[in-house]
């Protein structure tokens, strides 16, 4: 079993508690694989702060990644 497949199975598996829907396992497994840190998705009914929390992922929405963007611009970079 490879390391994604063996997360696939974690994230999705009944037992111990499932963390996502079986269907956005491998899109989130990917995500948590490649480190990414931030993942965008307008899907919150199934990403959400639990999700996020138990990942290690950052989930925003596009429009809440754009508003914090805005915000660091406004503030001043330095």
């Amino acid at each position: 079993m490879t390391r994604r497949s063996f997360l696939i199975h974690r994230l999705s598996s009944r037992r111990g508690g499932r963390v996502i829907a079986a269907k956005d396992a491998p899109i989130l497994a990917a995500a948590v694989l490649a480190e990414a840190g931030r993942f965008l998705t307008l899907d919150v009914t199934h990403f959400t702060a639990d999700v996020a929390e138990q990942s290690g992922l950052i989930i925003q929405t596009p429009g809440e990644f754009v508003q914090e963007i805005r915000a660091i611009v406004s503030g001043g970079l330095g």
